[in-house]
């Protein structure tokens, strides 16, 4: 005898993020073109990973359906319809510090 089973499928819906533009990895495949309204069909436990477009910015964490979750940029799809925004900052470049005097120009008349 033979058991197979298939692993359902939910909707998953961006809803927005928060500074800068991501992409998704779902199991580790590149999802692109990611924008406000985009649903994708996510197979129930797959890992979900927001990847920021660019390196200037860093994901804090995630919305699903509303409830924040802080400090992870991935999580387990639920066995249901979600709405995701994605929790994203920009990062702070810090102004090099210099220790030298600055030089004193003397002006003579």
């Amino acid at each position: 005898m033979k058991v197979s089973y298939k692993v359902k499928s939910y909707k998953l819906t961006v809803v927005d993020s928060w500074i800068g533009a991501f992409d998704l990895k779902i199991d580790e495949k590149d999802v692109k073109d990611i924008t406000a309204g985009k649903t994708i069909s996510v197979k129930y436990g797959a890992t979900v990973t927001i990847v920021p477009k660019d390196a200037t910015h860093k994901v804090v964490g995630y919305a699903l359906d509303g409830k924040e979750t802080w400090g992870l940029d991935y999580f387990k799809m639920p066995d249901k319809d979600v709405q995701v925004t994605a929790l994203i900052e920009a990062l702070v470049k810090e102004a090099p510090l210099s220790l030298e005097e600055p030089e004193t120009l003397v002006l003579e008349p």
